[in-house]
This record gives C-alpha cells, sequence and structure tokens, in this order.
C-alpha cells in the first residue's frame, strides 16, 4: 500500500514537471545531469522532486561612501567658493591616498532657498541660501575606510550619506552556492529515496531558482566636521570597521530517477 501511494504521488510529480516548459542545459558539477526534457524519463518510472538551497558567506572587497558638504549663507558666490575649496582638497587628499580618479564621482552643485513664515505678516520671508554637493569615492582596499572617513571630516565634509559594501566578484561566490544547493538537492533526494525502499537514480532536471545577496549598507548619516566625531563613529577604538559578511543564496529544484 506504501508503494503503490509513492508511486501515486511520483506520477502526479512527474505529469506537472511535464507541463513546464523545456529547460536549457547548463554546466553543473560532476555526477549531476540535466536535459533538456523532463518527460525523458519513462512513464512507468518513479521519480523524486525535490529542493535544494546553498548558502555562501562571502567577505565584502569593496566599500562606496557617498560624502555631501553644504553650507547656508546669503551670498551664492561666496557660498560656493567656500564649498569648492573643501572639495578640492577633499580630493587632493583621496588621490594623495592612493585612490584613482575614476573611483570617484562628483555632483553637481544644488542650491535651494529657504524660508521662514512669518505669523505676524502672515508671509514667508527670506532666509538663506542652501548649498549642497556630495560625492562618492569607491575603496577597493576596505581596510582603508578609516583613513579616508576620519581624514574627509577633518577637511570639512560635513554630511555622510551612505557607506554600502559590495563584492567585486560576485558570481564567484553564486557558483560555489550553486554547488552546494545542487549537492543538498541530491542529498534530500537520496533521504526520501531511503526511506521509501527505493535507489536513487540519476537526474533527470535541475533547474536554478531564486538568487540573493544581501548588501551592508548605512544610509543617511548625519556627521559632525571633526576628527573626533569621526573617531567616535568608527567606535573610538582606533582598529578601523569590522566589515562582517555578506550571505549569498542560492536555491534549486531537482527532479531524480528512482528505481
Amino acid at each position: 500500500m506504501r508503494h503503490f501511494l509513492l508511486l501515486a504521488s511520483v506520477f502526479f510529480v512527474f505529469f506537472s514537471f511535464c507541463a513546464l516548459p523545456a529547460q536549457a542545459t547548463r554546466a553543473l558539477p560532476s555526477g549531476v545531469q540535466a536535459t533538456m526534457n523532463p518527460c525523458a524519463v519513462k512513464s512507468h518510472e518513479p521519480i523524486i522532486a525535490v529542493s535544494g538551497s546553498g548558502e555562501v558567506q562571502a567577505i565584502p572587497d569593496r566599500l562606496r561612501m557617498r560624502f555631501g558638504v553644504s553650507e547656508r549663507t546669503q551670498n551664492v558666490r561666496e557660498g560656493s567658493a567656500n564649498m569648492g575649496k573643501i572639495l578640492g582638497q577633499a580630493l587632493e587628499f583621496m588621490k594623495a591616498s592612493g585612490i584613482d580618479e575614476k573611483d570617484i564621482q562628483t555632483s553637481h552643485v544644488n542650491i535651494q532657498r529657504e524660508y521662514r513664515f512669518n505669523n505676524a505678516t502672515n508671509e514667508s520671508v527670506f532666509v538663506h541660501y542652501h548649498l549642497s554637493q556630495s560625492f562618492a569615492v569607491t575603496l577597493i582596499d576596505p581596510s582603508m575606510y578609516e583613513k579616508i572617513f576620519a581624514g574627509l571630516i577633518d577637511l570639512g565634509i560635513n554630511e555622510v550619506q551612505e557607506v554600502s559594501f559590495s563584492l567585486s566578484n560576485p558570481r564567484k561566490y553564486f557558483d560555489e552556492a550553486l554547488g552546494i544547493a545542487v549537492r543538498d538537492a541530491q542529498r534530500k533526494a537520496g533521504v526520501l529515496a531511503d526511506t521509501t525502499g527505493l535507489t536513487l537514480g540519476s537526474a533527470v532536471s535541475i533547474q536554478e531558482g531564486r538568487q540573493e545577496h544581501i548588501m551592508p549598507r548605512t544610509r543617511n548619516v548625519l556627521m559632525a566636521a571633526s576628527a573626533d566625531m569621526a573617531s567616535g563613529a568608527l567606535g573610538g577604538t582606533g582598529e578601523g570597521m569590522a566589515l562582517g559578511t555578506i550571505p549569498v543564496r542560492v536555491e534549486v529544484s531537482a527532479v531524480f530517477r528512482a528505481n
């Protein structure tokens, strides 16, 4: 009776997979086969359908930071000149620190009029201009974070808008996680086969599913323009920032013959 129920559920899964469009063949770890047509299995053969997942913890090797400098002034020309001086010093500092110019991107100056509402006159009164400009820098050596961060704050950069981590070669980690996911599917199929008294055969179909990697990110952090505040933001330890890891996950679904 148990084998009858197993065969009934197996045939149901089989016909469900036959309704899917054919999947293209792709390179897979040794011992795993993928076919263009999941229906190539004979109609009387039992099959086992499983899912597998794989995860790799990757250490980020890229760090991107977006900074800004802003000023409130009554004179746009003077305010722009002050900001330009600070940004010029910041760019020279980054280049002198070994950062390639192509890894630094600047934006245009943004100018906004700011008003205050006067309740007595029921009118909006001009207060000052708010000038701002931002730039982003990518560090190919994340260990430089503390030096660059503190140095820029010390030069007068007064906004830290974003800090994010990334991988220079995420495909490498996805491929590793994919292999783990396939082996996980094989393991599950083997457990099901052993439990039901069957022998696990070759793979009929393997389909790659969801891919995911979560990049740690910090946004909209306003900092005071002082090296002391920069040191405090880094924990005040002098040891720099812990990079942590980025989880890279892959899921697969697979169908195996069973005898």
